[in-house]
């Protein structure tokens, strides 16, 4: 397991609108525990971020960078893919996932972060 200290910062973003979708951007992240997340990665050396799922599994790209309805401001460069509410969702970098917010949302949308 990754010691903490060296844990990528990077944020998921988890929203909920008819299915779930990830974001990606850049935040510090703090511990916590979750069966919603596989905290290990196992990466390649030559990629720098992989995408925060499973090898092997594909899933839709619902809305990509600088684009409506929210990828604007800190979240320009985000990345939403759907997937199901459940979904193993795995560090984009080398390190863990050790942060969720169970929280956040907007009408009909939920944000799990």
């Amino acid at each position: 397991m990754a010691d903490v200290s060296v844990i990528s910062k990077v944020l998921v973003h988890l929203s909920l609108i008819r299915w779930s979708c990830i974001i990606l951007a850049p935040i510090f992240l703090q511990a916590c525990s979750t069966d919603l997340f596989d905290d290990e990665l196992h990466t390649t050396p030559e990629a720098k971020y992989v995408l925060p799922y499973h090898v092997g599994k594909t899933y839709s790209c619902t809305q990509g960078f600088n684009s409506n309805p929210s990828h604007f401001g800190s979240f320009s460069y985000s990345v939403d893919f759907g997937m199901s509410i459940g979904t193993i969702i795995t560090a984009a970098r080398n390190g863990r996932v050790v942060y969720v917010v169970e929280s956040n949302s907007d009408s009909d949308r939920t944000a799990v972060f």
